[in-house]
């Protein structure tokens, strides 16, 4: 066992220094969160209700093709082009349907039996995981921690690394994060909001630049992923197309089989157009001096689409109140004033991510230093304050509603600040 030196305690949340560092524990918390446990509980019940029904339709579908017998009582033996139609459906959704599986048993033992304690020491924070039954261990060097911080909406602990943004711990109430993350901060001496680095930008994960077939420097998403999505499409519209090439073949036997053939064609042609698409095609993002060209390229086919010649970061809100993160190329022309997300505001956007700013402020940080462009960074906690506060004040300069909205909007935005902490 660590020997204790100390336990500060750090708003609602004790600390406990030992000789590995400055540990806490946190595990789920809410009364709250039950109603989901019952709800999770129902509906793995169905879940392997179905599992299980699609598994026995496909074995015994399987064995009814094999040795020609009927795959149950009163019923004819099964035609291979309709039989294989029929099993591949059911495949696809079993699979999908076993990943829905697997992610509500893994929130329904995140809510009762889960814990992450976090322990800073002096070279590496660890995260020791624990999930129902199984444990893990997650560590980060010193070093490579940026910045550690709440994110938007769920406010789930987060830090900030060389390879870009990873969770922490959603566990314990946003309160109690907010202690760990502040507590964490100041042990690990880095910082809650970005600050300039000596050392140049680095790509974020999932992207990396090329040098076209022209000569010229360009950013594009993972080349490598986008190669084996471009195999699984194939491997998929191969297998569909060759279950499109049986039903025809028996719907010239049997006219029954026509329309079940005719989709199934479609589908194959659709996936192969999809899987060429993904392999001869991209979106690449050209770097100039002082100039980012979006271009679409499709074989030996390239059609330059927009020009920038600045970038910035922005945020807005969803119709379920989640917050969105865009980094955007601007035209020369464009104007200031109008956001992003906006129709036809001599903008493009590169990248749009849900809660956190890392990435789309890294790929921005990294795109203005190598292509020399101007970086409006308005997604920092200052920029937001000083837009919300503008917009209040305009509010309140239109009159009496203007006010009353104004007013309601500072009480939210208090309530919302409040939990937070």
């Amino acid at each position: 066992m660590p020997s204790l030196a100390s336990a500060p305690t750090f708003g609602c949340v004790e600390g406990t220094r030992t000789n590995k560092g400055l540990e806490f524990l946190l595990r789920p918390r809410g009364a709250g969160r039950y109603s989901s446990v019952v709800f999770l509980t129902v509906w793995l019940c169905g879940w392997a209700v179905g599992e299980a029904f699609a598994l026995w339709t496909l074995v015994r579908g399987a064995i009814a093709l094999m040795t020609g017998a009927p795959p149950g009582p009163g019923r004819d033996p099964l035609v291979l082009g309709p039989a294989l139609a029929v099993a591949t459906f059911l495949l696809v959704w079993l699979f999908f349907w076993t990943i829905g599986g697997y992610a509500a048993a893994r929130h329904l033992l995140q809510l009762l039996w889960s814990s992450d304690r976090i322990v800073a020491g002096a070279a590496t924070l660890r995260v020791l995981r624990q999930l129902g039954p199984f444990r893990s261990i997650d560590e980060f060097p010193r070093e490579t921690l940026r910045r550690i911080y709440l994110t938007d909406g769920d406010h789930a602990l987060t830090a900030e690394t060389g390879k870009g943004p990873v969770a922490i711990s959603s566990l314990g109430t946003p309160t109690e994060r907010d202690a760990v993350a502040r507590a964490l901060r100041d042990e690990l001496r880095v910082p809650e909001e970005p600050e300039a680095e000596g050392t140049a930008p680095s790509l974020p994960e999932g992207w990396e630049e090329i040098v076209t077939p022209e000569g010229e420097r360009a950013l594009v998403k993972s080349l490598a992923t986008r190669r084996r999505q471009a195999t699984v499409a194939l491997v998929v519209a191969a297998a569909v197309g060759s279950i499109a090439l049986i039903l025809v073949r028996q719907a010239s036997r049997d006219p029954k089989v026509i329309g079940l053939a005719a989709m199934a064609c479609v589908a194959a042609v659709g996936l192969g157009w999809g899987a060429d698409r993904l392999r001869r095609g991209r979106v690449e993002w050209r770097i100039g001096t002082g100039t980012l060209t979006r271009r679409r390229r499709y074989g030996a086919s390239v059609r330059d689409r927009f020009e920038g010649t600045r970038l910035e970061l922005t945020r807005h809100s969803d119709s379920d109140s989640d917050y969105w993160y865009t980094l955007a190329a601007v035209a020369a022309d464009a104007p200031d004033d109008i956001p992003s997300t906006a129709w036809r505001t001599g903008r493009k956007n590169i990248i749009s991510v849900l809660r956190d700013p890392a990435i789309p402020r890294r790929l921005g940080l990294w795109l203005a230093d190598r292509a020399r462009l101007p970086f409006a960074d308005k997604a920092t906690k200052q920029a937001l304050a000083v837009d919300t506060e503008r917009a209040l004040a305009e509010l309140r300069e239109s009159g009496a509603i203007g006010r009353r909205v104004a007013g309601w909007i500072e009480r939210r935005e208090a309530r919302h600040g409040r939990k937070a902490r």
